[in-house]
């Protein structure tokens, strides 16, 4: 995959730059993202999570419904 790099520094308070602090989101496209919480229904890549038993072995989805349990990294 190759992720898109987006530059936040700029949005950091002054302090905190003159500091050397520096902050940057990167978003792996066409993956799915990590998520906090498991209830909200936008933003699923439902193509990629649907195609998941073949490309992992693993069900993705409950019942259409996303997995129950969070990913252990969050």
């Amino acid at each position: 995959m190759q992720p898109l790099a987006v530059e936040l520094t700029h949005r950091l308070p002054p302090e905190l730059r003159a500091m050397g602090w520096a902050a940057v989101k990167v978003v792996p496209v066409g993956l799915q993202p990590l998520r906090m919480d498991e209830r909200a229904a936008f933003g699923w890549n439902l193509t990629r999570l649907e195609s998941a038993p073949r490309r992992t072995g693993f069900e993705a989805l409950d019942r259409g419904g996303p997995a129950w349990a969070p990913h252990p990294l969050i």
